[in-house]
């Protein structure tokens, strides 16, 4: 199945859901599974219920016409088949993506390439959210519940008395009371525990231990000082260095610059770098590369530093 077909099936499928919750014949167990498996599932019902509430919208402001015979009555349609075509012209576009049934949906960040942000979900649960990532969350339930579409957060949980569920596109993870980093790659997601455990999968990781999800699979590595001073430094603004390749260094710090830091000559790619430096500033760190290594940066026309042989 194409990716339009299976979006198009997705949407009727979102449709079917929100029909059945307004005439009140759904299974809410049924639809919160359904809607919480995938994420996609989520944004799908979300802007289904935007269009739901546009279409309404729409015919409430209609002016009053002057008296006229009325028209002769439209063909019905499915509501599942106007609703996926308003969402195919934009009407949820045109609604700034707002939730009508907020019941159901949930609430999002997302940090641009540099940015980091921090979320208070409630008085008991932080995120701060890293570089280039995406952040859904819902309170309420027998649990807050968190799904990482995308990069990277750190979760702070402070209540003894209710895990935290967060899901990834790698699996599910049970967070207890705790400091937690989670960072998705690929197909994969890294659950590191600064503090506290945190179960995936069936495996328990605790203070100091990593928890990676991948392939359906759970795998449980020790932690060591330098990865977790890492994971803390990129909370301050820092990239930390402890005898990285340069070819590493750069492809950890590229993922906070828009103008990309490359490698000129292969040469140099195996060189050492260690130290703390600003992962939005990058002048420090190539003043060091320079004095330590004689490397020079020069920008190609499309802003790319490009690192050669001073």
């Amino acid at each position: 199945m194409d990716q339009h077909a299976q979006g198009t099936e997705l949407t009727d499928t979102a449709a079917a859901w929100l029909v059945a919750l307004d005439a009140g014949t759904a299974d809410r167990a049924a639809f919160e599974g359904w809607r919480d498996a995938d994420v996609r599932h989520a944004i799908a019902f979300a802007e289904v219920a935007a269009t739901w509430r546009a279409l309404d919208g729409v015919r409430a402001l209609r002016p009053l016409q002057q008296q006229a015979p009325p028209p002769p009555p439209p063909r019905r349609h499915p509501r599942r088949a106007i609703l996926r075509g308003a969402i195919g012209t934009g009407v949820v576009a045109a609604m700034g993506g707002g939730f009508a049934y907020s019941a159901y949906a949930r609430e999002r960040a997302v940090t641009d390439v540099g940015e980091r942000r921090t979320i208070r979900i409630d008085d008991q649960l932080t995120v701060d959210l890293n570089t280039d990532s995406i952040l859904y969350w819902r309170i309420g339930g027998d649990r807050p519940m968190l799904w990482l579409d995308r990069g990277e957060a750190a979760i702070d949980c402070r209540s003894d008395a209710t895990p935290v569920e967060l899901r990834t596109s790698a699996g599910r993870f049970v967070l207890g009371s705790g400091s937690f980093n989670a960072r998705l790659g690929g197909a994969a997601c890294t659950l590191t525990v600064l503090e506290g455990s945190g179960t995936g999968n069936g495996r328990t990781a605790r203070t100091g231990q990593r928890l990676l999800l991948a392939g359906g699979t759970a795998r449980i590595e020790p932690g060591d000082d330098a990865a977790i001073d890492r994971l803390r430094g990129w909370r301050q603004g820092v990239l930390v260095l402890e005898g990285d390749r340069l070819d590493a260094a750069l492809a950890e710090y590229n993922r906070y610059l828009r103008d990309k830091i490359r490698i000129g000559e292969p040469g140099l790619a195996g060189l050492r770098i260690g130290g703390r430096f600003s992962n939005g500033d990058v002048r420090e760190f190539l003043a060091a590369m320079r004095a330590s290594f004689g490397i020079a940066a020069r920008r190609d026309a499309n802003g790319t530093i490009i690192l050669v042989t001073a």
